[in-house]
C-alpha cells in the first residue's frame, strides 16, 4: 500500500503471463511479478520465463 500511495502502479494479476502482457504494453516501465504460492505454481512460472526467453 505504501508503494501505491507513492504513485506506483500496483496490480493484482492472475499469473505471470499477465505481467508479461503488461510489460509488453509498457516497454518504458519496469514490471515486477511477485508470486506467492506452492510448488504447483512453479510450472507456469517456468513456462512464462521460457516463452519470453525464446521471444527475446
Amino acid at each position: 500500500m505504501k508503494a501505491k500511495t507513492e504513485g506506483k502502479d500496483i496490480r493484482v494479476v492472475y499469473g505471470p503471463l499477465d505481467s508479461v502482457k503488461i510489460a509488453e504494453e509498457n516497454p518504458d516501465k519496469e514490471v515486477i511479478f511477485l508470486g506467492i504460492g506452492f510448488e504447483t505454481t512453479i510450472p507456469i512460472l517456468a513456462f512464462a520465463i521460457r516463452e519470453q526467453r525464446e521471444e527475446n
